[in-house]
């Protein structure tokens, strides 16, 4: 399986969760990131027109992702910067996705056997995202 695709917008961490008890006594958990629920539903939207783009099907298979998360170059910036070195996390972006992607690319994101991850300054914020049988 090899599905290529790019999801616009602002790549979002997933952030920690917290927990708390409401007046009816139920339990809720909420991310701490409010942009991070629309991001991974159009993130999901891609991964699954990709899918079906490429003929492929959920895989019960290891994997191997390639993550390009990109951010908008602040005007301020010099060009020969290249590499993002602030927040987010790269492991909190590497970590959305993996969430993402599961039940449609792969059964369970512990499929993810090997990752490659890079946060750099592009035109416009973007994430590329590349998934391919492991080797």
């Amino acid at each position: 399986m090899l599905i290529d695709f790019e999801v616009s917008g602002v790549p979002q961490p997933q952030g920690s969760t917290r927990a708390f008890v409401t007046k009816s006594g139920k339990a809720v958990t909420t991310s701490a990131n409010k942009a991070l629920k629309p991001w991974r539903q159009d993130f999901a939207m891609m991964a699954q027109i990709a899918m079906r783009e490429a003929g492929a099907e959920v895989t019960n298979e290891a994997v191997h992702l390639k993550l390009m998360f990109y951010f908008q170059r602040p005007k301020s910036l010099k060009r020969s910067v290249v590499h993002k070195t602030t927040r987010p996390d790269c492991d909190k972006l590497a970590r959305s996705v993996f969430d993402s992607l599961t039940g449609i690319c792969y059964r369970d994101d512990s499929q993810v056997v090997s990752l490659e991850a890079y946060k750099r300054f592009g035109e416009r914020a973007y994430t590329r995202v590349i998934v391919e049988e492991a080797k």
